[in-house]
């Protein structure tokens, strides 16, 4: 969990709480922890607050980012997926993954986030990509 424990540092200096958004925002739009605040906050995120994922998509936008949603948040054996096993659907890649009340990061097939290795069920996950020349 190198990428969380190093946005973590970052977010101290905030004086954050509850910024789960901004921290998987940081790590899959690959921004530091102040741009994805500020990106965040200028869809409206409030200090110490969460926010909705049409927010974080948004912000995802902004930072020139595209982001694709994963239809089916199923496994083959037709269980839902958890943090624990996600990794498996996110093999090679960034991701943002919403289970209930909380959202993170999934980098190549490793969860960056406090919730590894834990059963909260995955509600929707979201590839996103940064296009090459999108940013300068």
């Amino acid at each position: 969990m190198e990428r969380f424990d190093r946005v973590k540092k970052a977010r101290e200096r905030f004086g954050e709480s509850n910024d789960c958004s901004v921290v998987a925002t940081s790590i899959a739009a690959r921004v530091p922890y102040n741009v994805a605040h500020a990106a965040l906050k200028a869809q409206g995120r409030n200090n110490r607050n969460g926010t909705t994922p049409a927010r974080m998509l948004k912000a995802l936008e902004a930072l020139g980012c595209e982001w694709e949603q994963v239809t089916e948040p199923r496994q083959a054996n037709g269980s839902r997926y958890t943090m624990k096993t996600i990794g498996k659907a996110c093999r090679r890649g960034f991701y943002i993954v919403l289970v209930n009340g909380h959202v993170a990061a999934v980098v190549n097939g490793k969860v960056e986030d406090w919730t590894n290795d834990r059963r909260h069920h995955v509600r929707a996950y979201w590839k996103v990509t940064v296009p090459k020349g999108s940013r300068s």
